[in-house]
């Protein structure tokens, strides 16, 4: 109830319908989806945020690993992993930016 109150976009006095409960309440996954694959949603944006610097820090690293992970303050076996968490596949990250 208090997040209705709080989120439902109507002004003092009014009654809440359900139109505003529904766009004031989370939205649940469908089958087969994650909460982080929701477009706009925190964890969508902060995936997507990562994925943008960990391929700007591998083209000014010219695809180093070793530096990459330096200048990002990681391990390399952790950018490995967030790069498969990410979605980046190097060797094809690498070719598209000699193209």
């Amino acid at each position: 109830m208090e997040r209705i109150l709080l989120f439902a976009p109507v002004g003092s006095g009014e009654s809440i319908d359900a139109p505003a409960v529904h766009a004031a309440l989370p939205q649940a996954a469908q089958p087969g989806e994650t909460s982080s694959s929701a477009p706009g949603g925190l964890a969508a944006r902060v995936e997507a945020y990562e994925r943008e610097q960990v391929l700007a820090e591998l083209k000014r690293q010219q695809f180093h690993i070793t530096n990459t992970a330096r200048a990002l303050g990681l391990e390399r076996s952790h950018l490995y992993k967030k790069c498969q968490q990410l979605g980046i596949d190097l060797s094809s990250a690498k070719k598209g930016s000699e193209n």
